[in-house]
């Protein structure tokens, strides 16, 4: 499932394309959208919140949609060949020049932009580490509202923190050297603010942006030194790493199943804590 600095980074390349820009063609399989609703509107903005995409129109109506694991929002010139089946289309948004495609999302919904904090699904979510208006001390009490909950999950949970999928999962609590399977409650505060300092360096830094206002980064990487942008040996410290040697110190990254089966990727030696 994308996380929620891929979605910003979608977000990014959207609005790029499509703000400004009055939607001419809709292609709709969303019973509850219609043709009409978006046909002659202005796109004036496109942003994320969480795993969130929200697309917003001048009509007062705003899109949401959510990847959820297969979905995908692609970008086209207009009249060129999709890479997907047809079989697959949510809904296409064209412009005189640009076609954009969502496939195979399952959540793809219009709201009033007007409600958009009154939407439940929307306003049960937590904090959004990539806000500029991130609310830690919110983050901090979601997170210990259940103290017997293994840490990797807390963080997974988009309604005590958004944008923390499982790649970053594994990576901040490498980076903030706690073991995943501790206790939220067995985390003293310090230290539980210290992992949400680390969520925060770790995805906003995924989506800094350089001269030009390009994105530093190609992607998620999460190791970054003063030497190197990609560190020596690879972007990732231990997702997907299962038996090679910890790039820290050279003991077996370990893998776990956790909720839902989900796996975590962890260096025993280095994540003791």
């Amino acid at each position: 499932m994308p996380e929620g600095d891929t979605i910003y980074r979608l977000a990014d390349r959207l609005r790029r394309a499509l703000a400004g820009q009055a939607i001419i063609e809709v292609k709709s399989a969303v019973a509850e959208i219609r043709e009409g609703h978006l046909l002659g509107s202005t796109v004036v903005d496109v942003g994320s919140r969480g795993k969130n995409l929200l697309i917003g129109f001048s009509n007062g109506l705003t899109l949401h949609s959510h990847l959820m694991m297969h979905g995908a929002w692609h970008l086209y010139a207009r009249g060129e060949r999709w890479r997907m089946p047809s079989f697959r289309l949510r809904l296409a948004l064209s412009t005189e020049t640009t076609e954009a495609v969502c496939f195979g999302a399952p959540i793809v919904r219009l709201l009033r932009t007007d409600r958009l904090d009154a939407d439940p699904r929307l306003r049960a979510l937590g904090p959004d580490l990539l806000s500029d208006g991130f609310d830690a001390e919110e983050a901090l009490r979601r997170l210990s509202a259940d103290p017997d909950r293994p840490i990797a999950d807390a963080l997974l949970d988009q309604h005590a923190v958004a944008g923390i999928g499982n790649v970053l999962k594994s990576e901040i609590l490498f980076l903030a050297k706690l073991d995943p399977r501790t206790k939220v409650g067995a985390i003293e505060a310090a230290a539980l603010r210290g992992v949400l300092d680390v969520a925060r360096e770790v995805i906003t830094r995924t989506v800094a942006r350089g001269r030009g206002g390009r994105f530093v980064l190609p992607g998620r990487v999460t190791r970054v030194t003063s030497q190197s942008m990609l560190g020596r040996g690879g972007e990732l410290w231990v997702y997907e790493r299962r038996g090679e040697r910890c790039l820290a110190c050279a003991t077996p990254i370990e893998m776990i199943r956790q909720a839902d089966a989900r796996s975590t990727y962890f260096c025993p030696a280095c994540q003791r804590g």
